[in-house]
């Protein structure tokens, strides 16, 4: 392992600090869509964050991968004690290897070596590591770590975050739904100190044990600690409860699209309140996407676009908050067109879906060729 386990991170006493915060973010928050069946595989987890004591949560954090915490998050994987072959894969490699080119030839156009990391370091203001402090990481092996594709995309995005923030006063930072919390670890090693996280509450266990392995229990605020300890810390804060602070940059990677529509806009309508500006990474060939709903929540502000370099399929946008005239910020909301979008979309691919009886697929899309005709002076 490259990164060696921090003491702080399996004692009690920070252990407690999670199950208590786990239990706070638990009290409103509903979790739907795809990660409500994700969730269902979490609830030995579960069980261990809502019992008496911490050994059974100890376990899990000093082996994640072994209750399959980072399932849909990272590149933990349950590996097999004696079938460590098993998940040795060239081709992977090979794709990872070519990816790290790509994020250096991205930061460092004039990079001398194709896979020269040392080439990122002055870019992201830290050396940039790869830290696997747990068995069962998979990815593509370098001096520095293993690098991994979710790694390699959080290296990118903190690169993008301190590119946007570039002589700015306010360098405070929100992200949505950060998975395992790579990107906090790189955008705070980079000076990114006023970073605030906001996720379900398994996925604030999942950051709490990453960031609390690799950076420390102390560098962390929770739910239920004390207001008076946050400053300076990374705030691990519920979807169910949004702070009322302002922030310079909001981020959301690959999750946005995947939440139910009604889920992404309300969070869109929060940036629009709180942010002066968010940057998005997302996929562009769901039910529907980020640009769609922000033209909902935020329909005058300014936004570049473009193609996200590091994956296919992916869009990168900044919506720049602070630009969008007054007037417009206020509008009302008309929800109702991007609710029909939405169910426009999920009854398309109903009637692609081989499973169901051809007869039924045929009467759905001619339902759906006739809304669709009856609705052309809304599109």
């Amino acid at each position: 392992m490259f990164a060696t386990v921090s003491p702080q991170h399996l004692q009690p006493d920070f252990l407690a600090r999670v199950k208590r915060g786990y239990r706070h973010a638990l009290e409103n928050v509903s979790t739907t869509g795809m990660w409500a069946d994700i969730g269902g595989r979490h609830r030995a987890i579960h069980g261990a964050l809502m019992s008496d004591g911490v050994e059974d949560l100890r376990r899990i954090f000093a082996d994640p991968a072994s209750a399959d915490l980072y399932h849909g998050m990272g590149s933990l994987w349950m590996r097999p004690v004696d079938e460590p072959s098993a998940f040795e894969d060239r081709g992977q490699d090979q794709n990872l290897r070519a990816q790290l080119e790509l994020l250096i030839r991205i930061v460092e156009p004039e990079a001398r070596e194709p896979a020269d990391i040392s080439a990122l370091d002055q870019y992201l203001n830290q050396r940039v590591e790869f830290p696997d402090p747990f068995q069962g990481e998979g990815g593509y092996r370098t001096t520095r770590g293993i690098a991994g594709y979710h790694a390699l995309q959080a290296i990118y995005q903190t690169w993008r975050l301190l590119s946007c923030l570039n002589g700015q006063p306010d360098r405070s930072v929100v992200e949505i739904g950060p998975g395992m919390g790579r990107t906090v670890y790189y955008a705070y090693r980079a000076g990114l100190t006023d970073y605030t996280t906001i996720d379900l509450p398994l996925g604030i266990v999942a950051q709490a044990c990453f960031l609390g392995a690799v950076l420390g229990p102390e560098k962390l605020f929770l739910p239920g600690d004390d207001p008076a300890q946050a400053s300076g810390r990374i705030k691990l804060l519920s979807a169910g409860s949004l702070p009322t602070a302002k922030f310079a940059l909001a981020l959301n990677a690959d999750s946005l699209t995947e939440m139910p529509w009604h889920a992404a806009l309300g969070y869109l309508e929060w940036i629009n309140c709180n942010l002066g500006a968010f940057l998005s990474v997302n996929h562009k060939w769901n039910y529907f996407t980020v640009a769609e709903v922000a033209s909902v929540a935020f329909p005058a502000a300014p936004v570049t676009a473009r193609e996200y370099p590091m994956r296919d399929g992916y869009v990168e946008e900044l919506f720049l908050l602070r630009q969008q005239s007054a007037s417009r910020r206020t509008a009302p909301i008309n929800r109702f067109f991007l609710q029909a979008k939405v169910a426009s979309r999920r009854a398309a691919s109903f009637t692609r879906h081989p499973r169901i009886p051809f007869a039924l697929r045929d009467a759905t899309a001619r339902l759906l060729l006739r809304s669709r005709s009856s609705s052309q002076g809304f599109r």
